[in-house]
């Protein structure tokens, strides 16, 4: 299970995922402070996601869920915690709609967990037009 720090909501997972799952949702959370997460999306292998984000804590231009991590006392990797929430069982064969589709769910989610800032470390969502109609 995994739950929303901002509204205190709990979930069952329901897949069976490992490091290198590919073409699905995460959670990106700081184990050392609420209302720290992050909803991410990958089509890699999840090992080499997780990489990506470690990478990316001291770029300049890294995000700032990555640069939530460069806080005094914070180490990525010690304080970074993920959970993959959800992976998708039938891909398209089309890269452009499997990208559609995971930004939809991960829009999805970020809605749900409430993740957006200042709530959480997204900045935005993926399709903002469509957030209206996104059940929760």
């Amino acid at each position: 299970t995994f739950r929303s720090d901002t509204t205190g909501k709990e979930f069952k997972i329901f897949h069976y995922v490992d490091c290198k799952s590919t073409n699905l949702i995460y959670l990106m959370e700081c184990s050392m402070c609420k209302n720290h997460q992050y909803v991410g999306k990958s089509e890699w292998p999840f090992n080499k996601r997780i990489n990506t984000h470690r990478n990316d804590v001291w770029r300049s231009d890294g995000p700032p869920a990555d640069k939530h991590f460069q806080l005094p006392n914070h180490n990525f990797n010690e304080h970074a915690k993920f959970t993959i929430l959800e992976k998708l069982e039938k891909t398209p064969n089309n890269k452009q709609e499997l990208r559609k589709i995971l930004e939809m769910k991960e829009d999805r989610w970020i809605s749900r967990l409430r993740t957006l800032a200042p709530n959480g470390l997204n900045t935005n969502y993926n399709h903002p037009q469509f957030i209206s109609g996104i059940i929760v």
